[in-house]
């Protein structure tokens, strides 16, 4: 019997994703403060880390992501994070569209330069503008809408 109330799998991908934060925050000065943009970049990675780049059509987050789909409006990447008073849900939700997010990024540009976005973006602070015209050749405000549309598609919700 695991002692972690998820079992062996929910450990391994909590595992996973924290590694992946340390991992890819490794070094950022710990008072930085992120913007929401960044925060769905950093917990979208982590996710992705920790599902093993496992499509999040098979995450156990699911229901949840589609929920926050139908509840909240989510045009592009820079939705507002919820805040640490709201419900469980909808904090699973919002890490699930982080998911999608990041893997819409690997779809439309290859996982090395979905890589090199963040690090442009999180780690060396670059403009979302600046480092999306640099990493992909395209207006952040262009691919971030293209993914918003892709996430409500894949996860199977209406605009």
């Amino acid at each position: 019997m695991s002692m972690f109330a998820g079992g062996k799998r929910d450990l391994r991908v909590t595992l996973q994703h924290e590694f992946g934060h340390a991992v890819t925050l490794m070094g950022i000065a710990p008072q930085r403060t992120f913007a929401d943009r960044d925060t769905v970049l950093t917990e979208g990675i982590a996710e992705y880390i920790g599902e093993g780049a496992a499509s999040p059509l098979r995450s156990e987050r699911l229901p949840e992501v589609r929920r926050y789909l139908r509840d909240n409006a989510v045009l592009d990447l820079d939705f507002s994070w919820p805040r640490q008073e709201s419900s469980v849900d909808t904090v699973s939700g919002a890490y699930g569209v982080g998911h999608f997010a990041v893997t819409c990024l690997v779809k439309k540009f290859g996982q090395d330069k979905m890589f090199a976005y963040f690090d442009a973006r999180v780690r060396q602070g670059q403009d979302t503008d600046r480092a999306s015209e640099t990493v992909f050749g395209k207006p952040w405000q262009t691919v971030s809408s293209d993914c918003a549309a892709w996430i409500y598609k894949t996860a199977g919700v209406k605009r």
